[in-house]
């Protein structure tokens, strides 16, 4: 019996140190899961603070070159003139300057560092004269533009004529020496609206301090300094500031409670331990693979440079702010000429020689904010903002030349046929890249081995999306509201078509297209015929010519005899230009006189 008791006792201990094993086990387990859940948690913090940062970076660094651009022409006018009369670069600024004076607050024209010119002169007389680089605080800026030649943001700046301001410094040159600077006087309440944009697309806080010392606040909260805040130094150009970052709410760290919730599954039972093991693992697994495929998306796997379908993406925003701040932004697509033939004659690991070596080539031509990709196989395609066709085209012609210079192994080598263009205001994207890819197809149609343009101020029926304006409205509700929905029509097809839908959906769009033009044209009739307008049936067999023709079309479209996007051009200039912008305005008189704005049709 004492012996049974003791057995009894011994599986007790023997079950109690399992038990505590198991449950040690398992608390070590669900430490290590939650230290590297945690730690994932703080990387994901860390990527999103990071990456609102380059984004603002790039957003001041955007700020800094639109306005220096903005006086790209007067820097030309300093290159050209030989004497300076104050009246003239008055009106020249004036003219450049009048419609940015909401962000600007004085342009400053220095012959060598002497203040020898500002825009608006008054409240800033007293500042003519002035050599800054005998003034404290900003004599040092001004010896980097002179001697380095480089444009400079920095702020905030004691003014000499009073006040603070950011200032945007820019070199000019004649005969390619240094001449002068000018520097734009940014108002500084205006100076920092992006960074509150970026505190909201990314939910973060900024603080921005002069370098290496946080009591100089320039922008933002001191608070941030209490909430362990990543820091950054922006480049010396771009203000050289110290930004401290931290997203909005402070750090994401729920290890604590975690670790208690599975600590008591750790306890209950190991099953549910066993199966949040496998739950994190599956779970850092999807990370993994949704980093990889970002991964895969954004870079090319062989040449490392952007992919074909990031380029679209890019593509689309570069132009909407191109949409937003009105400057140029183009295109150059080009293939390799022979290249099929270095991969038949010495085999594709010479032609893999060859593509590396030409985007190595390309990289050292263009500059940081050019978007360069791999459009397939060897064909590649950039995106320059801010250049116009003039310097796609200089782009295009060093590309063209670099690469005709090439000599791989001194045994092969190829030639680039190159197209270009520019975009046209509210053209649409597609129609854009294929009237560059025609150009394209030219070079390499006529001899390969050179560039040709594609000049929408030359090319006949781009397509650009049409918006209506107010100038063409009649003033009677219905008119006006069936020609918009006509007009929104036509550029459904046109959208349609360019973007491979299906033909039969092109084809119920321009149906609809025409029941509305139907419908639009009885109420039309209906109207003026209740105002007695004297040309009524004049303008009704108008209409009934014109749908005529649209009908006559639409049947040639059906047949595909003529393409979506060609009767997309028809309706534009007949319907839309032809009829709607000459044709109906001829009774918009009568209409006034009529007074027939909110008029109900009799049914």
């Amino acid at each position: 019996m004492l012996k049974g008791i003791i057995k009894n006792i011994s599986r007790k201990r023997l079950v109690i140190l399992v038990s505590m094993a198991v449950f040690v086990l398992l608390m070590f387990i669900s430490s290590m899961f939650i230290y590297n859940y945690s730690m994932r948690i703080k990387e994901d913090n860390e990527n999103k603070v990071t990456v609102s940062y380059y984004s603002l970076s790039d957003e001041i660094r955007d700020f800094k070159n639109q306005n220096a651009s903005l006086l790209s022409g007067f820097a030309a006018y300093i290159q050209l003139k030989n004497t300076f009369d104050g009246d003239e670069i008055y009106n020249y600024l004036d003219y450049l300057l009048r419609d940015h004076l909401e962000d600007i607050k004085n342009i400053g024209v220095f012959v060598d560092t002497t203040i020898r010119w500002i825009y608006p002169l008054e409240g800033n007389e007293s500042a003519i004269g002035t050599d800054l680089s005998k003034v404290p605080g900003q004599a040092e800026e001004v010896r980097r533009v002179k001697e380095n030649l480089e444009t400079l943001f920095v702020g905030p700046i004691d003014l000499v004529q009073g006040g603070t301001a950011f200032i945007v410094r820019m070199p000019l040159l004649k005969d390619d020496v240094y001449w002068g600077m000018v520097s734009i006087v940014l108002k500084a309440e205006n100076a920092f609206t992006f960074v509150e944009k970026f505190s909201d697309i990314y939910d973060v806080a900024y603080l921005i301090t002069t370098a290496d010392n946080k009591a100089e606040i320039i922008h933002g909260d001191r608070k941030v300094l209490e909430m362990k805040p990543l820091k950054f130094r922006t480049e010396d150009s771009l203000g050289g500031w110290d930004v401290y970052v931290v997203p909005a709410g402070g750090w994401d760290n729920k290890t604590g409670q975690i670790l208690f919730i599975l600590s008591i599954c750790a306890v209950i039972s190991s099953l549910i331990a066993w199966r949040i093991y496998l739950w994190m693992k599956n779970y850092n697994q999807i990370l993994t693979d949704k980093i990889e495929l970002e991964s895969n998306y954004i870079l090319d796997r062989f040449t490392g440079i952007y992919t074909r379908e990031y380029f679209n993406f890019r593509l689309k925003e570069e132009v909407s702010h191109v949409k937003r701040r009105k400057y140029p932004i183009a295109m150059i697509y080009f293939d390799l000429d022979h290249f099929k033939n270095v991969n038949d004659t010495h085999g594709h690991s010479a032609g893999d020689e060859v593509l590396l070596v030409v985007v190595a080539v390309v990289k050292s031509i263009i500059r940081v904010e050019d978007v360069f990709s791999r459009w397939g196989g060897d064909e590649f395609i950039l995106l320059l903002p801010n250049t116009d066709l003039v310097g796609a085209e200089f782009v295009a012609e060093r590309i063209r030349s670099e690469i005709e210079t090439l000599k791989i192994n001194k045994a092969y080598g190829v030639t680039a046929s190159i197209g270009y263009s520019q975009w046209k205001l509210n053209e649409y994207l597609e129609s854009w890249f294929l009237r560059t890819d025609k150009a394209l197809y030219v070079s390499k149609n006529t001899g390969k081995n050179k560039v040709t343009a594609s000049d929408y101020n030359l090319e006949k029926n781009i397509l650009v999306k049409v918006d209506w304006e107010d100038a063409s409205n009649s003033g009677c509700t219905i008119i006006d509201d069936e020609h918009k929905a006509i007009l929104d029509r036509c550029n459904i097809i046109v959208e349609s078509a360019l973007e491979a839908s299906s033909f039969d959906e092109t084809i119920r769009n321009v149906e609809e297209l025409i029941r509305e033009m139907e419908q639009h044209f009885e109420d039309e009739i209906k109207i003026l015929k209740e105002i007695n307008y004297p040309e009524v049936e004049k303008h009704k067999r108008i209409h009934d010519a014109l749908m005529k023709k649209t009908n006559a079309i639409f049947n040639k479209t059906i047949q595909r005899d003529v393409t979506a996007v060609e009767f997309f051009t028809f309706l534009l200039e007949t319907v839309v230009e032809g009829h709607f912008q000459n044709e109906d305005v001829k009774y918009f008189e009568f209409l006034f006189e009529n007074k027939v704005k909110n008029l109900v049709l009799k049914q």
